[in-house]
């Protein structure tokens, strides 16, 4: 059942999607990440699902031209077919592991991951195709299993030796694919509906602003360069966060 559209519900999705957009804007990547618990606190997924995909397509044409100036297609291609095989694999481990022990392993590696970045963990090489294909079947997995892709492309874009700018981009683009492929899926299944439509419109304003003050914050020059620590103390609190909600559903499984 979707969610009854009031100027309540209009308004709490709006300011959540303000903050959500304001770090995707900074950081390239925590758009659904921030928003989706959120999100569902005050709608159902089949409500907010095509809302995030709407909302991250729209939000790629925001400072396009300086995105495609800084994108490395040659590492975002490789990920798209690993992305694909993993979201299957991910789907199938879905139905036969406990779903908390999965998110406390992700929360875990994540926030394990992150420490290791502000601590330094660098590499002084790019990943290989065969490498990136891995990490999108990572993605892919996590995807499929936990609804959670970002982690393993947001981990290698940090430590590899890109450009802040070259980072940003890469995400802004990877996910901008994902849902791209996830909104055709929900079109073409015919999911699609008024109120997703009329969701998406009233929300579209809120997305720009955020948008639009978190790209200042990234090309700031006070700001800029501190993104790839910024970044990752965002990783860091997405991985806590996590771990709470899993503990959180299994020390109250009724709720």
């Amino acid at each position: 059942m979707l969610v009854e559209m009031n100027l309540a519900t209009i308004s709490m999705s709006g300011m959540i999607l303000l903050i959500a957009a304001s770090i995707r804007g900074f950081s390239g990547f925590g758009l659904a990440l921030v928003s989706v618990p959120l999100l569902s606190m005050i709608m159902p997924p089949m409500s907010f699902v095509p809302l995030i995909f709407g909302m991250q397509i729209i939000a790629v044409f925001f400072g396009l031209k300086r995105t495609l100036q800084d994108v490395q297609w040659n590492q975002i291609v490789p990920l798209v077919p690993g992305g694909f095989i993993g979201t299957w694999v991910g789907l199938l481990l879905l139905y036969r592991i406990n779903p908390e022990f999965l998110g406390i392993i992700i929360a875990v590696a994540v926030v394990l991951v992150a420490a290791s970045l502000l601590k330094g963990l660098r590499f002084s090489r790019h990943f290989s195709k065969p490498e990136t294909a891995i990490i999108g079947m990572l993605a892919g997995i996590l995807n499929g299993a936990a609804s959670l892709p970002g982690p393993p492309v947001i981990l290698a874009q940090l430590v590899m030796p890109n450009t802040n700018k070259m980072v940003r981009s890469n995400l802004i683009i990877f996910f901008t694919i994902l849902s791209l492929l996830g909104l055709t899926s929900i079109v073409v299944g015919g999911k699609l509906n008024e109120t997703h439509v009329y969701l998406i419109a009233t929300s579209a304003p809120f997305l720009i602003l955020g948008t639009w003050l978190g790209e200042r914050l990234f090309y700031n020059p006070v700001m800029f360069p501190y993104y790839r620590r910024i970044s990752t103390y965002l990783l860091l609190t997405i991985g806590v966060m996590k771990f709470i909600e899993v503990v959180l559903k299994i020390i109250s499984p009724g709720n």
